[in-house]
């Protein structure tokens, strides 16, 4: 399953990064005049790894830019989408935060397990978003999952942290994807 995460860059404009079933990573920049760069990796791998692109275009082109909320509604990662509320224009996506747990995920978390994340994890955000208390849900995602299990990674108590981000993924799918 494709699922994205919008992000700022320094000068708070929007940046949207698309995983994709075929095992390539696109991502779009608003150039600030109306259209918006693309760059393209061939492999997830190489994009996790900070590698260069394997297709830039730097200038804009007819294309319309989307808007966030069309991002984080239609595509998603629920812990990304609550960074983004909690640090707002200064999110970025390369956070140690953010860092720490895809190391945490790159490491110990079974493939089934990141599956069934990415499975769900856009249906919560379109759920979350649809919500009246939906920035209290992302605050309380922040607070008692993502910082947690950074501290946890950060001692080492990797079976603790692990136990908390299953637990948390079968909670919500409870809570908020219908089956």
């Amino acid at each position: 399953m494709a699922w994205g995460y919008a992000s700022y860059d320094e000068e708070g404009h929007l940046i949207y990064t698309k995983y994709n079933d075929n095992n390539t990573v696109d991502k779009y920049r608003d150039n600030g005049d109306g259209g918006h760069s693309h760059e393209r990796w061939n492999s997830q791998n190489d994009y996790n790894l900070g590698k260069d692109a394997d297709y830039c275009r730097t200038e804009s082109n007819n294309s319309d830019n989307p808007s966030i909320g069309n991002i984080e509604s239609s595509t998603g990662c629920y812990l990304t989408t609550a960074c983004i509320k909690h640090y707002t224009k200064d999110f970025d996506d390369n956070c140690y935060y953010l860092d720490i747990l895809r190391w945490f995920r790159d490491n110990y978390v079974s493939v089934e397990d990141v599956n069934k994340y990415y499975e769900i994890a856009p249906t919560v955000v379109n759920t979350l978003n649809k919500l009246d208390n939906c920035n209290e849900l992302y605050d309380n995602i922040y607070k008692n999952i993502i910082q947690v299990c950074v501290r946890l990674i950060e001692i080492g108590k990797y079976k603790e942290t692990y136990k908390i981000y299953k637990n948390n993924i079968l909670d919500l799918e409870k809570k908020y994807v219908k089956k």
